[in-house]
């Protein structure tokens, strides 16, 4: 292999295949990606860590980018804020 490049062209090479299995070079290449199974244990970890420390949410915002209902959530906000001012 050069300089220990990983690349699919040098696999049938059974040179290369034994050294590959030999040093572990597939191990140290594979092992930086994340599969979805690692991404969502680490994310449940945190979100358990911040319950643990926070406590239960108590409150939840959801916020969408619809196009649709902007005119309507502006109109909204502007007569919250009209409401709030003039008291």
């Amino acid at each position: 292999m050069l300089n220990n490049v990983l690349i699919v062209n040098n696999l049938p090479n059974n040179v290369n295949l034994n050294k590959l299995l030999k040093y572990d070079l597939g191990y140290c290449e594979l092992m930086h990606i994340i599969t979805f199974l690692d991404y969502l244990n680490r994310f449940l970890k945190d979100i358990f860590a911040m319950i643990r420390q926070f406590g239960p949410p108590t409150f939840f915002v959801t916020f969408t980018t619809s196009v649709n209902i902007w005119s309507i959530l502006m109109m909204t906000l502007k007569d919250t804020f009209q409401t709030f001012s003039t008291q």
